[in-house]
């Protein structure tokens, strides 16, 4: 795994595979990086992201 940090600010530092298969994502940090997004409900990606974690953004939100 490769440590990568996020263009937002502050920036969150996320794991990445080297060959390209995939990110991935500490407790906390799907979170921490849709509180961060710049774009709206509009962006059908960010959409698409928020609908496919709402149960992990809810129960990070929560503390578990």
């Amino acid at each position: 795994m490769m440590k990568q940090a996020t263009a937002t600010e502050p920036p969150l530092v996320i794991d990445r595979c080297p060959a390209g298969h995939g990110v991935w994502f500490d407790d906390g940090e799907l979170h921490a990086l849709f509180s961060c997004l710049k774009c709206g409900a509009e962006n059908r990606v960010f959409s698409l992201l928020q609908d496919m974690f709402a149960a992990r953004i809810q129960t990070s939100v929560k503390g578990g």
